[in-house]
């Protein structure tokens, strides 16, 4: 088992390295945080990568069923 890694803490000195994008949405601490988190504890990275993915397919569907029968969606 892993070790509890203290995000706020362990991730302070990379992210504070790491050059600022004015057009990325998230700043470098959480892109650093979700780094660590992927490498220490795999499985939690995945359960919520899957639940986004549900999320996004269930926008989707939704966005879908609100249409007109022939209205055009836009491009694929």
């Amino acid at each position: 088992m892993a070790p509890d890694v203290s995000v706020s803490h362990d991730t302070f000195g990379a992210a504070r390295r790491m050059r600022k994008d004015p057009l990325d949405p998230i700043d470098s601490g959480t892109k650093v945080a979700l780094g660590v988190q992927r490498i220490f504890n795999p499985r939690k990275a995945q359960e919520e990568a899957a639940k986004r993915k549900a999320a996004a397919e269930a926008a989707a569907a939704a966005a879908k069923a609100n249409k007109k029968k022939g209205s055009w969606g836009g491009l694929p």
